[in-house]
């Protein structure tokens, strides 16, 4: 072997194993952020299922899902939008149980709270909330929330685009038939064993594109604060607990423990 192949093999050596290196940092970084993707993911499902404990407790309260539209009426939300099936998120009973001078002021009082709860759960679920950060002392983070995910995934996506472009296998082997002198004369000779199967190579190693949708994260609608839903809610309860007065006693002896 002489001086010039020496030496054009040492620069070979070396920029192969930069381009090695690159090649597959590249891909495992992006395959940590993938699964930190569906990490927040599985999140976000368990805080979507406060959110529905949240929204059953409230029906609960209400009695049934007239009742409940009823209630979102007067306030302008549409509380359809919140899956509260007693069956698939058992109503959480509440932690304090508040004090008045008459059942109804009780009742009344159960229902204020149910909706701060899940007026609470539902923003940390959807926008999230300021938390210490515990890797950098006086500073805040945000929380998971489905608009931080829905971002993530969707720089996510873009990322992916770039490094099937930019960082395709072929384009690696390409550039190992352009450093490797000896099979470089060979191939202008013989012809590349690569080219008919590059494009193979590609498709089967391309990163696929994450289908937001299919991460099954639900959408729920804002609510009205609860210093404006207040007032609205206490003329809701008096007609209710004036037309159903039995039916909402029996439904806060259940919750209580009592029924």
């Amino acid at each position: 072997m002489d001086q010039r192949e020496l030496l054009s093999e040492s620069l070979a050596e070396e920029v192969l194993s930069d381009m090695a290196e690159n090649f597959f940092g590249t891909r495992t970084q992006l395959e940590r952020r993938i699964d930190r993707l569906y990490a927040h993911s599985r999140r976000l499902h368990q805080k979507a299922h406060r959110v529905t404990s949240a929204a059953a407790l409230l029906r609960c309260l209400l009695l049934d899902d007239a009742e409940t539209r009823g209630i979102g009426d007067a306030l302008g939300v549409a509380f359809d939008g919140f899956p509260a099936d007693p069956a698939a998120a058992p109503p959480t009973p509440p932690l304090r149980w508040p004090f008045a001078l008459t059942r109804r002021g009780v009742f009344t009082q159960l229902v204020i709270d149910a909706y701060a709860d899940l007026h609470a759960v539902r923003d940390e679920y959807m926008l999230g909330r300021y938390v210490p950060d515990p890797d950098v002392k006086g500073r805040m983070r945000v929380t998971v929330n489905y608009t931080s995910v829905h971002q993530f995934c969707d720089r996510l996506n873009v990322e992916i685009d770039r490094v099937n472009r930019q960082s395709s296998p072929s384009q690696l082997l390409q550039y190992i038939k352009r450093f490797d002198v000896i099979h470089e004369e060979r191939a202008n000779i013989l012809g590349s064993g690569f080219d008919g199967k590059t494009a193979q190579i590609d498709q089967r190693m391309a990163f696929q594109k994450i289908d937001f949708d299919a991460l099954g994260l639900p959408v729920f609608p804002a609510l009205a604060t609860v210093e404006k839903a207040r007032d609205p809610i206490k003329k809701f309860c008096r007609g209710l607990y004036r037309r159903r007065p039995a039916e909402i006693l029996r439904a806060m002896s259940t919750l209580k423990g009592d029924g």
